[in-house]
């Protein structure tokens, strides 16, 4: 589709994490809707995936910072990312970051503005790039923080009543309330996101030149106006009433 760089790359080493929809194992395979859209990106490009594999986020997010994998997907840009990872232009997805409450709380919690947060607890999880705005908030203003491990960890504390509100990726939270059977439980502020924002491949700058980063944001590009990118959009999002 597009002519090759003199920077051409061959093969990528690959790490992401367990987040459903967008990446996760099943029966022994790796899939999801990031997985779909990065192998037909990658194969468009005449480019083999040499390894693959899940880790914890923040074990991953080291690995593509020091450079022993060359790609990462999916995330949300961050300063610290920024710093050691090339971002392309063209982002797998656009999603919304919303907070989620239980259902039998609504009209005593409320969210409007970050002020409704005080006097309650909040689940974040660890190393996840929220806003600098809401961590900044919580930290200022002294709001009780407990950190979870993981998405499917926070919610589980919300079920709990250990914490009385998390935020959550809207795609990611839909799995994980099918996966809890939570879904008559819980109540997400969809009016008030927390952000919108781009999910993107990020690439190692110690290990992968910045024009193949572009030469990848091109083929994503052309790929998201195809019936193909979406078919497995409708495949793993269709469902969702945003």
């Amino acid at each position: 589709m597009f002519p090759d760089d003199i920077n051409a790359v061959e093969s990528l080493k690959i790490v992401t994490d367990d987040w459903p929809p967008y990446e996760y194992k099943e029966n022994g395979k790796i899939v999801g809707f990031s997985t779909e859209v990065v192998k037909a990106v990658l194969d468009d490009m005449n480019v083999t995936i040499s390894s693959l594999k899940v880790y914890p986020w923040a074990r991953a997010e080291r690995m593509v910072f020091s450079g022993t994998v060359d790609m990462l997907y999916c995330a949300s840009k961050s300063d610290k990312r920024l710093e050691f990872c090339h971002f392309p232009d063209e982002s797998l997805i656009v999603s919304a970051n919303l907070l989620f409450i239980r259902k039998e709380d609504i009209g005593r919690l409320k969210f409007g503005s970050f002020s409704d947060l005080k006097g309650y607890r909040v689940g974040i999880v660890r190393e996840y790039a929220y806003t600098k705005e809401f961590l900044d908030y919580l930290r200022n203003e002294e709001i009780k923080t407990v950190i979870a491990l993981d998405d499917i960890e926070n919610f589980k504390m919300l079920k709990k009543r250990i914490v009385d509100y998390i935020p959550a990726d809207l795609g990611n939270s839909f799995g994980i309330i099918k996966r809890l059977n939570l879904g008559d439980q819980l109540y997400a502020f969809k009016e008030n996101p927390l952000k919108t924002a781009g999910l993107h491949a990020l690439f190692s700058k110690k290990t992968v030149d910045k024009k193949f980063v572009e030469k990848f944001s091109r083929h994503l590009t052309a790929f998201k106006a195809t019936d193909e990118y979406k078919e497995i959009y409708n495949k793993y999002f269709g469902m969702i009433d945003t």
